[in-house]
């Protein structure tokens, strides 16, 4: 298993980098089975998909142009709720880590 960390701020190219990596290696390897491609805000999106069933996929993981605009109906951004979502991660993970001290 090759396992790659790809990490920067947003809309600076992990994506494409993370793509390139994986053709390079599969270029070189003869018997590759395929990439996975795992962002750490996907687990905190499907949370927010769960809050808001109807929210339509592209505000979720869309472009930036969808994550930054305002949800109908709701008065934040997507971005606002993934950042809300992704705190309370990890307040309940000090809460966790604290407990089992």
């Amino acid at each position: 298993m090759i396992l790659i960390s790809v990490s920067g701020k947003a809309n600076t190219g992990k994506n494409t980098l993370s793509k390139l990596l994986a053709d390079e290696v599969k270029s070189r390897l003869s018997d590759w089975n395929g990439n996975v491609f795992i962002a750490f805000a996907d687990p905190i999106k499907e949370i927010v998909k769960i809050m808001f069933p109807n929210l339509p996929r592209k505000y979720l993981f869309g472009s930036s142009e969808f994550r930054n605009k305002q949800i109908p109906g709701k008065n934040r951004s997507i971005h606002a709720f993934i950042k809300a979502v992704n705190q309370w991660l990890i307040f309940c993970r000090l809460i966790l880590f604290h407990s089992s001290s």
